[in-house]
C-alpha cells in the first residue's frame, strides 16, 4: 500500500512539472516565432540593399 500512496502523491506533482514544462515550451516557441521573423525581415532587407546596390552599379 506504501508504493500506491506515493504514486498518488507523484502523479499530481508530475502533472504539474508537465504543466509548466508545456508552458516554458510554448513560451519558447513564441520567442523562437519572433526571432525567425525577425531574421526573416532582416534577411529580406539586406537583399533588397544589395539588388539596389548591383542596379545602381549597373545604371
Amino acid at each position: 500500500e506504501g508504493a500506491k500512496t506515493n504514486i498518488h502523491k507523484l502523479i499530481p506533482s508530475l502533472a504539474e512539472s508537465m504543466d509548466s514544462f508545456g508552458k516554458r515550451i510554448i513560451k519558447a516557441s513564441k520567442i523562437t516565432k519572433i526571432y525567425f521573423k525577425n531574421k526573416l525581415l532582416f534577411l529580406l532587407i539586406k537583399n533588397i540593399r544589395s539588388i539596389i546596390l548591383i542596379t545602381a552599379n549597373n545604371i
